[in-house]
């Protein structure tokens, strides 16, 4: 952020493609921190512009699409009455602290997963849908394992 930061001060905020080609281009690596530093950054000038033409963000996107989206919520425990209709980050994988080696087996592996996901479905009930979070890459045997369990 502070490289980026360094590269903006003094810029037209409007240039929003040139300035992403440019931060994205001079980046020695493009992991998880560097793309989220950019969507920051990309949202920002594109808030800045909006702001700038008096207009909302969404106009200079394309327009407005919907007149309501639905969202969920992180689980706690007025969640339902607070009119939420779905749950997230609810991860059937729950990953062992760093340094210590990750081994199940298939079986195990997709037969815990499955499991949480049935405690979570009893905890909630079918009032709300569950938004499963997937923290890993599976494999194809594994997502449709995963898929046709749950």
């Amino acid at each position: 952020m502070e490289k980026f930061g360094r590269y903006l001060v003094g810029k037209d905020p409007l240039q929003i493609e040139h300035h992403w080609q440019n931060m994205y281009r001079t980046s020695y690596f493009r992991g998880a921190a560097i793309m989220g530093a950019l969507s920051a950054l990309d949202i920002a000038l594109w808030d800045i512009a909006g702001k700038h033409l008096g207009v909302p963000a969404y106009h200079l996107l394309g327009g407005k699409t919907r007149n309501k989206a639905r969202v969920y919520y992180h689980v706690y425990g007025d969640t339902r009455e607070a009119g939420f209709t779905a749950v997230g980050h609810l991860t059937p994988f729950l990953d062992e602290a760093k340094g210590v080696p990750f081994f199940k087996t298939h079986a195990d592996k997709m037969g815990d997963a499955i499991e949480a996901v049935a405690a979570y479905r009893e905890a909630a009930g079918t009032g709300v849908d569950l938004c499963i979070e997937i923290h890993r890459q599976l494999t194809s045997t594994e997502s449709i394992t995963l898929a046709k369990g749950i």
